[in-house]
């Protein structure tokens, strides 16, 4: 019998299709319980501003059936990230992408694998699981159900004026003193605030968004997210949790026309998902609302949103000014921290335990 022969035709397309499936593919990464990993994607289309025109998601999908979809973020240029903890230490989760722009294939429809393994390390924040509400709403404790009492510290201008050098000072100190949590400004929220792009100088500091000034946070300085990553990791490499307010609305850093009590709440809930999607695979707190009433424009949009993506589910509250009459009962006490922490709603009371330290 004559033997057929494949077309030429046949095996070029096959070759294409073969290399499309590749391309569509990331190779597998190896995940610790608990610890952050992250994946990379890199756009084939242009943007003009990538922060706000850009919606990823990525669909985690374990052999057990448990789903954690996490929002990717935007880390300069055509690069999009998004960083994933496994709760489990064995199995395979498989992942998808969607983005908002389904033309984009390189964000769009990719599909890759992460492998369990467990967490060999010795930080407790990462061993015990990512925090989260107890059972009955009143306090904090890890995903392995290990107690989580609250010893914050107040560094609140660390993200925007803190070096590698300071913060690494900051958090070997505060560790050794007990602290184990660091509430954190995510910005510089004054839109009057002056001086040099230099943290190293007498009222220097760094800038996040550079419509700021202007009263939006739509223009992101993607550099200094970069930075940030690398003071929250030394917090959290020191025991301490990062507990992230995203725009300020009491006095603010040097009371210079506070952003926080005029946001765009639309602006404001994108911003929160920002920080879930670049910071929320990691231990964290989140503080919707920073020394107000509670009632400032964003906070109940930033709160849902908050709600929505934090697929880990972490402490979530308000940071109340301790003089407004919406808390009644609770005395203006110096340096007491009144932290409604919920989900919602539920509340921690955590007083007399926060000392300033000026950075």
């Amino acid at each position: 019998a004559m033997k057929k022969q494949i077309p030429v035709l046949f095996l070029f397309f096959l070759l294409i299709t073969t290399l499309h499936s590749c391309t569509s593919r990331t190779p597998i990464v190896t995940a610790p319980q608990w610890q952050e990993v992250t994946l990379s994607f890199t756009s084939e289309a242009e943007y003009l501003n990538p922060y706000m025109e850009v919606d990823l998601t990525v669909d985690f999908t374990h052999d057990n059936g448990e789903v954690i979809v996490r929002p990717a973020f935007w880390d300069g240029e055509n690069i999009w990230k998004v960083s994933f903890a496994s709760p489990v230490a064995e199995g395979t989760w498989s992942f998808e992408t969607t983005c908002s722009n389904a033309a984009d294939k390189r964000l769009h429809g990719i599909t890759g694998y992460v492998r369990c393994t467990p967490y060999e390390g010795s930080n407790p924040l990462i061993s015990n699981g990512l925090l989260r509400m107890s059972p009955g709403k009143r306090n904090v404790v890890h995903a392995g159900g290990q107690p989580f009492l609250l010893v914050g510290d107040t560094p609140w201008a660390l993200p925007f004026r803190g070096t590698t050098e300071s913060v690494l000072t900051y958090a070997q100190d505060r560790q050794s003193k007990g602290y184990n949590a660091a509430l954190l400004m995510s910005l510089q929220p004054d839109r009057g605030a002056e001086g040099p792009r230099d943290r190293s100088s007498v009222g220097g500091f760094g800038v996040a968004f550079e419509d700021l000034k202007d009263g939006h946070i739509t223009e992101m300085n993607i550099s200094y997210f970069q930075h940030l990553d690398s003071l929250v990791n030394l917090l959290i490499d020191h025991g301490i949790v990062p507990v992230y307010q995203p725009v300020f609305h009491g006095f603010g850093w040097k009371g210079k026309n506070l952003l926080g009590w005029d946001m765009v709440p639309e602006e404001y809930a994108r911003y929160c998902r920002y920080l879930v999607s670049r910071y929320g695979a990691k231990p964290a707190m989140w503080l919707v609302g920073g020394d107000g009433n509670g009632k400032n424009p964003g906070v109940r949009e930033g709160g849902e949103d908050i709600e929505k993506w934090d697929a880990y589910r972490q402490p979530t509250g308000i940071h109340y000014n301790p003089f407004d009459d919406y808390c009644p009962g609770h005395s203006p006490v110096p340096c007491r921290l009144i932290l409604t922490v919920y989900r919602w709603f539920a509340s921690i009371l955590a007083e007399d335990i926060l000392s300033t330290a000026k950075m």
